[in-house]
């Protein structure tokens, strides 16, 4: 059997709901110990060197000091992503593993440092059809950078959602630039159009 490295996320203490904005379910609720685990190449290349929360933390500092910008990674970037079935199918994941990449996650705070394997029925349809199916608009990114309540620090003003719910983080104004080519986000893309990478800073 092959040793497997892993990376340290986060652990949700209450149910989680299927977190691919490509997948067109509504928000399906996945109970503690269950769902599938998507854990991506963006992923893997990132944490490769930042495996501990403290190492991502400090990995991010330095990125914020070099560009002299806030650094805002999407979830697909900064680790695994909790997903449904029918999510986990649509990407043509491997079931058994992602099952069990998920239950181990949910147990450990654990990421595996490898992207989730395809079943390979899916990968031999992948390479001789030509017309699949579009995946939907990414949507609902901002729900993935909610905090726990907190309170702001003085002097800081961060509006009236802010206000409402304290610890959240907003970005009015701002627009986003890709950290690979440079080229701005449109509205409510999770991928520059120019290169197709999902990491980006603000300004």
């Amino acid at each position: 059997m092959a040793y497997i490295e892993y990376f340290e996320t986060p652990v949700r203490h209450e149910d989680g709901w299927c977190s691919d904005d490509a997948c067109p379910c509504d928000d399906t609720p996945i109970p503690r110990g269950t769902g599938y685990l998507y854990v991506g190449k963006e992923a893997v290349e990132f944490r490769a060197d930042a495996r501990s929360m403290d190492a991502l933390a400090e990995k991010i500092r330095r990125m914020e000091q070099a560009f002299e910008k806030s650094v805002v990674l999407h979830p697909s970037v900064a680790g695994g992503v909790l997903i449904c079935e029918q999510a986990a199918r649509r990407r043509g994941l491997d079931l058994r593993v992602a099952a069990r990449d998920a239950a181990y996650w949910w147990k450990t705070g654990l990421v595996p440092l490898r992207p989730t394997p395809r079943d390979s029925a899916f990968v031999e349809v992948e390479q001789t059809e030509t017309g699949l199916p579009r995946r939907p608009a990414r949507r609902r990114w901002w729900r993935f950078w909610r905090r726990a309540p907190r309170a702001e620090p003085a002097g800081v003003s961060s509006g009236t959602d802010a206000a409402a719910e304290p610890g959240v983080r907003t970005f009015e104004g701002k627009t986003r630039r890709c950290l690979n080519c440079g080229s701005e986000f449109e509205d409510e893309a999770m991928e520059c159009s120019a290169c197709g990478s999902s990491r980006f800073v603000w300004e």
